[in-house]
């Protein structure tokens, strides 16, 4: 089956369904050659009749289309959400048998703890850090998916992931939406950047009990 997509200056193209965003948005010369990779003028999802998506999300049907760029406020949250999403997957492969909470945002940065350890060493946080920078380095695809909602169950039991399980018992759906990267995985929050080597700009810091994930200002 063939998609029919348009852009906000008239253009439009016809496509097979199920074509990728990424794939879809570099095929009109109006957004082309695409910025370098994490520059602030490069494209970091879609819209696709007002809706965001990832650029490896498949399109099905027919729409207008216009790019999220990183320099934009869609932008700066998806980039932020991918932080957050591979903090997390930093997390349990430093420290599989902990849990990282999310908190609250304090100015241009989130807060995240650990419970049950009433404080995080120093030598913690380099660890985590290492961690994050090597899975930046790799440069793995983020990939949002559909699973059962079984698999998903099974998955989150395996690696003691108690708030994801509470999270899941909300939802009746067969089956979710979620985001893999190699082999970490969680329920799908929102788009995230279309691989981890993009989101090169943070910093971490001891805060309190936990710590602070720092964005770049913008």
């Amino acid at each position: 089956m063939e998609i029919t997509l348009s852009t906000p200056t008239g253009s439009s193209a016809r496509f097979t369904a199920g074509i990728s965003a990424g794939e879809a948005i570099a095929a009109f010369k109006e957004f082309s050659p695409a910025a370098q990779p994490g520059s602030p003028e490069s494209i970091v999802a879609l819209f696709h009749d007002n809706r965001i998506i990832g650029l490896r999300t498949p399109i099905e049907i027919s729409g207008d289309i216009a790019p999220v760029l990183l320099n934009e406020t869609q932008g700066h949250v998806i980039y932020r959400r991918t932080l957050n999403f591979l903090l997390a997957m930093a997390a349990r492969r430093s420290f599989p048998d902990r849990q990282l909470n999310i908190g609250h945002s304090i100015g241009d940065s989130m807060f995240f703890s650990f419970p049950g350890y009433d404080r995080i060493d120093e030598s913690e946080i380099q660890e985590l850090q290492i961690s994050l920078a090597e899975i930046i380095d790799e440069d793995l695809p983020i990939h949002q998916k559909l699973v059962k909602h079984g698999d998903c169950e099974a998955y989150f039991s395996e690696h003691g992931r108690r708030n994801s399980l509470l999270l899941l018992g909300l939802f009746t759906d067969p089956a979710l939406e979620v985001q893999e990267c190699g082999e970490y995985m969680d329920l799908d929050f929102g788009p995230l950047l279309p691989s981890t080597g993009i989101a090169r700009n943070f910093e971490l810091q001891r805060h309190s009990e936990g710590l602070v994930l720092m964005y770049p200002p913008w």
